[in-house]
């Protein structure tokens, strides 16, 4: 039997500044040394499970807090959690819609840490990383699956261990796999752009909490007929505005947007790097 592919990573490298991050500080003011603590254990726990994202409940909080230990209750870990997403150290939507810790951060680490990989699934809903934010050739090594083909492959693989037991079913083990492989190498496909209205912006805006001007973001854009500072077509303004948060990525940064020539490059920087 072949060896099953590994999803995590070995390890993580921390950045030796984690502690004096701006929205680490914040933890630890709210929280206390055992806020920072949680938050590190929980990337731990993704690193080493998923890779890039993982999945979260009450179950979860009672299981961190048996092996955290130190007093650290559960109700204590799931507020550690709610400050986390407040301050975009996991990302509000992904967790809000999907009940899934992750960041763009985490993701750039997991693609840094699995870049000698022949092939590395993703799971479209949760990915935060648009396609030029991501190398060519590890772009390449990546398949997107939905949400709903994982739980379906997930019993394509449950099914092929209960037909290993009976020596008749060797042709719908067969039939099995070719459904497998049709439904994990399906493209992962774009929707068409449509430009937003300023009060999209404001609402999308108000429901991340973040600092981005609604209209310089509306206005730079418009100016440029959506195209990036790449001098690619913009596929999600969303996404945009989610890199703006951080200044980094593919997007324009601050200084940018409040008519800087692009030439100074230190960005502002309010997000965890590789976080």
């Amino acid at each position: 039997m072949a060896r099953p592919l590994k999803e995590g990573l070995s390890y993580w490298p921390r950045d030796v500044d984690f502690r004096r991050n701006k929205k680490i500080k914040l933890l630890k003011a709210e929280f206390g040394v055992k806020g920072v603590y949680i938050f590190e254990e929980i990337l731990d726990s993704l690193y080493e499970g998923k890779g890039y994202y993982k999945k979260w409940d009450e179950d979860d909080c009672l299981l961190m807090s048996e092996g955290v230990g130190d007093g650290c209750t559960p109700q204590l870990i799931a507020e550690v959690v709610q400050g986390c997403v407040r301050r975009s150290l996991f990302d509000k939507r992904v967790f809000d819609t999907f009940s899934v810790l992750t960041s763009r951060g985490i993701q750039e680490q997991f693609l840094e840490g699995t870049v000698s990989r022949s092939r590395i699934q993703i799971i479209s809903e949760y990915w935060l990383l648009e396609n030029e934010e991501v190398p060519a050739n590890t772009l390449d090594k990546c398949s997107f699956i939905r949400v709903s083909e994982q739980k379906t492959r997930v019993f394509c693989q449950e099914t092929r261990v209960s037909e290993a037991d009976n020596p008749q079913s060797k042709v719908k083990k067969s039939k099995g796999k070719k459904s497998k492989e049709s439904s994990v190498d399906k493209p992962h496909t774009q929707t068409k752009f449509i430009i937003p209205t300023l009060s999209e912006i404001e609402d999308y805006c108000r429901e991340r909490n973040n600092d981005v001007d609604p209209k310089k973001f509306f206005d730079y854009f418009e100016a440029n007929d959506w195209i990036d500072s790449k001098g690619k077509k913009v596929q999600s303004w969303k996404q945009k505005i989610i890199t703006w948060e951080g200044g980094r990525g593919n997007g324009v940064s601050r200084n940018a947007a409040a008519g800087n020539s692009g030439r100074d490059k230190k960005e502002w920087n309010i997000e965890t790097t590789k976080l």
